[in-house]
């Protein structure tokens, strides 16, 4: 490779470190530099800026990762990026996505049959895709984007899904092609759009918005939320592969009838009622299937807020790395023993709770009651509630003790009743 420096090194495309969510970046040339906390996202597009044999300085074009830092053009035998021939880099500095390539189909070229259209035209045909040409960082990409979004129709699901998961992005439940279309959609336009309006993007997803947020910050709100839709708390795994691998067991829950569902329920001792509902018995094997692929100092962390005592489980060293902010030694941890625990709480947990009397016909004195039922301190939280029950039903559950059959079924009873009280007055936060 030649070395070559200034101000372009040519247009490379991240092709590698699809299994792990992206390659990494580090600060400097040198391989001992520190790594950036985030990865260069496979599929992403950079413009080089310096090339020093196999590592290569660049700014990101377009895709999702660090805005610029020190990356190897292989690892081994494996090539991480690939040089994109004919594609015209940014002239200013100062606006890396300029002249983007495409992310979607033929990426090699910078603006299409959408190159000769005049701007009143080109504004016209985007503004009919809901593309507002004001609103992009660099409004020169807007015919490439407008080629993007239509290029979308012609995907597969497979190709939709796949340009998702390139972005480190959640595919929305059931995936259906509509749905992915217009997630894959939002995520192209969200990339190209003014920090101001990711701002707004945020917003009116009723994300947090502090109001320094960077563009990468704004991007990862974003590519959270979609995790939080779907359930799955992505932060808390080691990698996207293990995320992912979680996600495709959750969409398999989704496409199993109730039988299917209370024979997995019973295979791994998950509670199935009398008379079972298929979202309920769902949302018990996800919470599962979270259990089993959390790292080991994350399932520690959910057993000890659950009050499982974790050092009365060890067994089997099993070694695992220690992740960002632990420092606790977990070698001897049985996870087998752990998950059985947590299962185990699902049969105490408290009933889900369905539709009834609107607040306003909640008799007061029936909470006063049923706060006594459950012990529970004035202004309980929501927490309190649930904390309450669960050492209520551990005492009097009819698997344990069945001559309290009836006092546990008045327990249930009160708890559903506050949980709607609660729920319907907005105070879950505040108390009763």
């Amino acid at each position: 490779m030649v070395a070559s420096s200034g101000q372009d090194a040519g247009i490379w495309e991240v092709i590698g470190g699809g299994d792990r969510g992206g390659i990494i970046v580090r600060e400097g040339q040198d391989l001992a530099s520190a790594v950036v906390p985030q990865r260069l996202s496979t599929g992403a597009f950079v413009q080089g800026r310096e090339l020093a044999g196999e590592r290569l300085h660049y700014e990101l074009l377009q895709g999702s990762g660090p805005a610029s830092g020190w990356v190897s053009l292989r690892l081994k035998d494996k090539e991480l990026l690939a040089r994109r021939f004919g594609v015209k880099g940014p002239t200013d500095a100062q606006s890396p996505a300029a002249n983007a390539p495409a992310a979607l189909g033929d990426r090699r070229q910078s603006g299409g049959r959408y190159d000769k259209l005049d701007a009143s035209e080109l504004r016209r045909l985007c503004e009919a895709h809901g593309i507002h040409v004001d609103k992009l960082e660099v409004q020169e990409c807007a015919g490439l984007l407008l080629e993007q979004i239509e290029r979308l129709d012609r995907c597969s699901i497979s190709e939709l899904k796949h340009h998702l998961k390139q972005r480190g992005f959640a595919p929305p439940l059931g995936n259906q092609k509509e749905d992915l279309v217009n997630q894959v959609r939002d995520v192209l336009l969200w990339e190209q759009l003014q920090v101001a309006e990711l701002v707004e993007a945020c917003a009116e997803r009723n994300l947090p918005i502090r109001g320094d947020e960077r563009y990468e910050d704004l991007m990862q709100m974003l590519c959270y939320a979609t995790w939080e839709n779907r359930g799955l708390p992505m932060w808390r795994f080691p990698d996207l592969i293990v995320a992912y691998g979680v996600l495709d067991q959750f969409d398999s829950l989704n496409s199993k009838n109730l039988e299917e569902l209370a024979a997995q329920c019973a295979k791994r001792g998950v509670p199935v009622e009398e008379l079972p509902k298929r979202e309920v018995l769902i949302t018990r094997l996800q919470n599962v299937a979270i259990w089993d692929n959390l790292p080991t100092p994350e399932l520690c962390a959910e057993c000890e807020e659950n009050g499982i005592p974790v050092e009365s489980f060890t067994g089997q060293a099993e070694h695992l790395p220690i992740y960002k902010g632990q420092s606790r030694t977990y070698e001897d941890i049985d996870r087998r023993a752990l998950v059985r625990q947590l299962i185990e709480l699902l049969w105490l947990a408290p009933p889900p709770c369905e539709g009834g009397a609107p607040f306003e016909q909640i008799d007061p004195e029936k909470i006063v009651e049923c706060m006594d039922t459950l012990a529970l301190p004035p202004n309980p939280t929501s927490a309190d509630l649930k904390r309450a029950y669960r050492t209520l039903a551990l005492k009097h559950h009819p698997d344990k003790n069945p001559e309290s059959a009836e006092e546990f079924k008045k327990i249930s009873e009160a708890y559903e009743i506050l949980s709607k009280y609660q729920t319907r007055s907005n105070a879950g936060a505040q108390g009763l």
